[in-house]
């Protein structure tokens, strides 16, 4: 039977549940011999656990103490022997003889039973101590092999504390590579400084040059301003000079009274001549005033775009600046989360070594399968970083392209100043016709024009020259632009390299975090397999003083049961040795039928309550193995359970001591991977900055180089410019000199014409009457002549002859405003190209020495003129003849 199935309770019998004084009272309780032979007066007996009433005497049967030895037989159906024989008192005796053999048999039955029984309640009990036996002795060879793990383990304990101190020495080596980290930081904020320092040294010579340009703009000022003295006292010159021909016109009217319309039409020609001439040297100055103007606002133009560009440059310093203080703080940041890697790592340090005890191993699939895909998004980030990179360096070799083109372009342009050729004024003209007449005029007004070429021409020069220097400035800003386009690309190039780091420090705070809670997750699992482990040696402990317990109860049990066997037999002695006397007496005394017969009621009384009795008893024994092998199985069940339990939890904790051996390995593969990738960055940052030191020693030479030729270059154009300037004073000394000299040659002349006035007035007076006459004459002649032509026909070939005559007299008129048209549109092309008019002032600057050189062939030039105009002078006055 279960108990859990009918939900009784073992309740043992009073005799059995009873102490050992109980068992003693009883036996002191039990009758002696002499009871059955004394006389039965005494109608009260006592029986251990039973006591019957008054009036019945104390006969007891030997079934009725027949139960406890009864375990397997039925009840015996007990019938009232009133019944069977009512009158005959021996039947009755027999039927209770044989009732009593009956109860003898069935007690021997159930003796033999019991012997039977106990051998085989023996069997089962040493069998379940032999499982039991072997279940402690499967518990101790567990308990062996946990000390056996436990010992590997502490021997891997050691090991692994060997390899945390060894990575704790690689972390001070590391530690000391981030100290010579900072210390590189420190000396590239140094080498920034520096360069800080040439920058400013850039902006210095920046405005050395902006000095020295309105320096420049001071001298074009001044000069500018001696044109205008210089052309007002030529306009007060030409003034003068017209004054003196108006003069001269006048005494010549009076002189040549005889060639009065002849010389007044040709000194109206003349007048209208100087006019022209007066006008277009007018028109000259204007021109030339108004593009001295342009070029002055285009130099203006040019010196804003070049403050501006100044500007521009403070600005991306000043950008710089603020980009190299947000490196700063960058790096400021990375320093701070590289400590704080470092306090991770010696917490994951130490939670490795607390934790590593219990670590199994990991299947490799996983750990491979994650290894690959951090490999590949290490490598897609490298990827991405290697293309910015490469875009990067294209950026820098497109730059370092173009300075090389610039820097070709400067040494293959050459000084390009064409020389500007001196034209032929009217005034030139004019004077070589009026040279015999007004040759102090003529002297005038050549050493004017002269010296006036050759401050044009000094302006040329020096306008040359400042475009020459605007375009070195351009190309110096050029490669300053081109220069700074690389420091930006090298602070991206750096930016993306900190970008990197800053993403490695980040992956590895998440794997540091992720390992933290892997930690914490085996500390959790281990405390509850402690807990369980306790707890199950809690319940086993129980479970063994439980069953301890119950194995002491079946031993008292079975003492018990002997005892009560042994009073049994006892009991049925006495039974026997009453019921022989009962019969003895019997046989002695007469048959007494009414005592008789109450005392067998009383007897079948006594006999159906031992019978209910012994078979209650009966039951309890029979129930009591049933509840005992129940209560074994129960607690069997109980403790196979608790067994499977405890072994399904070993094995679940084996399983997590595995995972987390696999995950110390992973970790550890994790590491070397990040030691590997930390060694990679290592040899990345040792490269860039063997890179940046290169670039900044390359970039320093050549600054330098640059410097010195920007410096050889400006010390000759200022030799050059004060060789000019020098060769200018003295031409102008020269000019002064030779003003002076004609002024007092003029002088002289005049005074000496004043004589020869006074003679030829004299003598003009004397001829004037002759050439009225010659006048007349040819009047006459002339009147004839043109008379005789016009009848021939002749009139256009005399025409055609006169404009002969007069075409190579305006050839050089042609010639002139042809030339003065060219500079117009020479002028014209200028305003628009500031280079090509500072490049025609150095080269009238250029061509002021020449034509002071070149004067004399000019004036052998002008003689010739002279003699072709007196030439053509008579052929004139051959053809009006």
């Amino acid at each position: 039977m279960n108990l859990r199935d009918t939900g009784e309770k073992l309740t043992s019998p009073a005799d059995f549940i009873s102490s050992n004084v109980s068992g003693r009272n009883a036996e002191r309780n039990l009758m002696p011999p002499s009871h059955f032979i004394s006389s039965h007066n005494s109608t009260q007996s006592s029986i251990p656990g039973r006591q019957f009433p008054a009036g019945t005497s104390s006969h007891i049967t030997p079934s009725a103490l027949s139960g406890p030895h009864g375990f397997g037989a039925p009840a015996m159906p007990w019938t009232s022997l009133a019944t069977s024989a009512p009158g005959d008192p021996w039947l009755v005796i027999a039927q209770t003889n044989k009732e009593i053999q009956e109860l003898r048999e069935e007690n021997k039955r159930l003796k033999e039973k019991r012997a039977a029984s106990p051998p085989a309640q023996h069997n089962t009990y040493s069998a379940r101590c032999g499982e039991r036996g072997g279940l402690e002795s499967e518990w101790r060879l567990d308990l062996e092999r946990m000390r056996a793990e436990t010992e590997r383990l502490r021997g891997q304990v050691e090991t692994l504390r060997d390899s945390a101190i060894r990575q704790r020495e690689e972390i001070r080596e590391k530690e000391g590579a981030i100290h010579r980290r900072n210390h590189e930081l420190e000396e590239s904020r140094a080498e920034m400084c520096r360069s800080k320092a040439e920058l400013a040294q850039t902006v210095l010579e920046l405005s050395q040059m902006r000095e020295e340009r309105e320096k420049l703009a001071a001298q074009l000022d001044k000069l500018q301003r001696d044109v205008s003295e210089e052309r007002s006292k030529y306009l007060r010159d030409l003034e003068a000079c017209r004054q003196d021909v108006q003069r001269l016109t006048c005494e010549s009217r009076k002189q040549s009274l005889q060639a009065k319309e002849e010389a007044s039409s040709e000194a109206a020609r003349l007048q209208e001549e100087l006019e022209e001439a007066i006008e277009t040297h007018q028109s000259q100055i204007d021109k030339m005033s108004s593009d001295h103007r342009e070029e002055v606002a285009i130099l203006k133009q040019v010196n804003t775009d070049q403050q501006l560009k100044l500007s521009d440059v403070t600005q991306e310093v000043t950008s710089l600046r603020g980009r190299l203080q947000d490196v700063n703080t960058e790096r400021d940041g990375l320093q701070e989360q590289l400590r704080q890697l470092h306090q991770d790592f010696e917490a994951q340090a130490e939670t490795i070594q607390s934790l590593r005890i219990y670590i199994g191993q990991l299947a490799p699939e996983r750990g491979k399968q994650d290894g690959l895909t951090e490999k590949m998004q290490a490598l897609e980030k490298e990827k991405e970083a290697l293309q910015t990179s490469l875009e990067l360096v294209n950026v820098r070799l497109k730059s370092a392209n173009d300075i090389l083109a610039i820097q070709e372009k400067e040494l293959t342009d050459e000084m390009d100043c064409g020389s500007v050729l001196k034209g032929r004024s009217k005034g030139s003209r004019v004077l070589a016709l009026w040279r015999q007449k007004v040759f102090v005029l003529l002297v005038q007004l050549r050493s004017k024009d002269l010296h006036f070429s050759g401050e044009k021409n000094t302006l040329h020069t020096t306008i040359c020259s400042l475009e020459q220097e605007l375009d070195r400035e351009r190309s110096q800003h050029r490669l300053v632009e081109h220069t700074l386009q690389d420091r930006q690309a090298q602070l991206e190039l750096q930016s993306l390299h900190t970008q990197t780091l800053k993403q490695d420090l980040a992956r590895v705070t998440e794997e540091n975090s992720r390992l933290r809670q892997e930690n914490q997750s085996s500390a959790k699992a281990l405390k509850d397999i402690t807990d369980n482990v306790q707890s199950c040696a809690v319940v086993f402990e129980k479970n063994m003083a439980d069953v301890e317990s119950a194995q002491i109860r079946l031993s008292g049990l079975a003492q018990r049961v002997t005892f009560a066997i042994r009073r049994i037999d006892t009991i049925q002695g006495l039974i026997m040795r009453t019921e022989a006397l009962r019969k003895v007496q019997e046989t002695a005394k007469p048959p007494e039928t009414h005592p008789d017969r109450r005392r067998i009621a009383d007897l079948q009384a006594e006999v159906t309550m031992l019978s209910t009795e012994r078979d209650r008893l009966a039951q309890e024994l029979k129930r009591t193995p049933d509840l005992i092998q129940s209560a074994l199985a129960d607690l069997q069940e109980k403790t196979d359970m608790e067994m499977g339990r405890l072994s399904q939890a070993l094995v679940e904790r084996q399983q997590e001591v595995r995972d987390s051996e696999a995950g110390r390995r992973e970790t550890e593969l994790e590491l070397r991977q990040l030691q590997e990738r930390t060694q990679e960055l290592e040899g990345l940052l040792a490269e860039l900055r063997q890179e940046a030191q290169l670039k900044r020693e390359q970039s320093e030479q050549e600054s330098r180089q640059k410097l010195s030729e920007m410096e050889s270059q400006c010390q000759t154009q200022l030799w050059a410019m004060e060789a000019q300037v020098n060769t200018a004073r003295r031409e102008h000394t020269k000019a002064v000199v030779a003003l002076r000299q004609c002024e007092r040659q003029a002088e002289r002349t005049r005074e000496q014409e004043r004589a020869a006035h006074t003679l030829q007035s004299e003598h003009a007076l004397k001829e004037i009457a002759l050439l009225n006459k010659q006048l007349k004459e040819k009047d006459k002649d002339r009147n004839l002549l043109l008379a005789v032509v016009q009848e021939q026909g002749l009139m256009s070939e005399y025409r055609r002859l006169r404009g002969a005559v007069w075409r190579p007299l305006q050839a050089p008129d042609h010639q002139q405003q042809q030339q003065q048209q060219e500079r117009g549109q020479e002028g014209q092309g200028a305003q628009p190209q500031a280079h090509d008019a500072l490049m025609s002032v150095l080269g009238d600057l250029q061509v002021l020495s020449a034509a002071v050189m070149h004067s004399s062939e000019e004036c052998s030039e002008e003689e010739e003129e002279r003699e072709e105009g007196q030439g053509d002078r008579s052929t004139l006055a051959s053809l009006l003849r």
